[in-house]
């Protein structure tokens, strides 16, 4: 996959996927926590309200500009028909990203955590696997265990904050 950066929208990357074959999404949306969504350049484009376009490069200039003649042409035929590639010149100047979405799995093995964590101490009853400190400490015996907890709470605030 040959992605380039053209821009964003609230806090989202738009990436062009510069590669994308005729009936695969050109679109992808990187959200801050690493999660990647996939759509149609211009159907996001003529939706989207506030896009912040990134035009210092000729292959950005030749997306965000408006052709001459937008019903033919070549921007006609590249973004539209999806019928000839993008050349090889403009694609020089920009950095293409070809790891889009790897905090996936990130995401992943936290969610996976904390599922673990939820499933196995909270719905089973978690108190006889803790030690208790105080009347108000208590600690997991188990590394894997503190961990899950751990990722559960930040999660958990971080989703009451509305990052999510």
């Amino acid at each position: 996959m040959q992605a380039v950066l053209i821009g964003s929208t609230d806090s989202n990357k738009l990436y062009f996927i510069a590669d994308a074959l005729n009936d695969e999404p050109n679109l992808a949306i990187e959200k801050p926590n690493g999660s990647v969504i996939y759509t149609n350049f211009l159907d996001f484009c003529i939706n989207a309200p506030n896009i912040t376009k990134i035009r210092n490069t000729r292959f950005h200039r030749f997306l965000w500009d408006k052709p001459q003649n937008i019903a033919k042409g070549a921007w006609y035929d590249t973004f539209v028909e999806r019928t000839r590639p993008i050349k090889d010149s403009l694609l020089e100047d920009v950095v293409i990203n070809k790891t889009l979405g790897t905090n996936r799995r990130k995401l992943q093995q936290k969610n996976d955590a904390v599922n673990r964590f939820v499933t196995k101490r909270i719905l089973n009853g978690c108190c006889d696997e803790m030690i208790q400190l105080d009347d108000n400490s208590f600690y997991y015996k188990n590394i894997n265990e503190r961990k899950d907890a751990w990722t559960a709470i930040v999660l958990l605030n971080k989703l009451e904050e509305g990052l999510f």
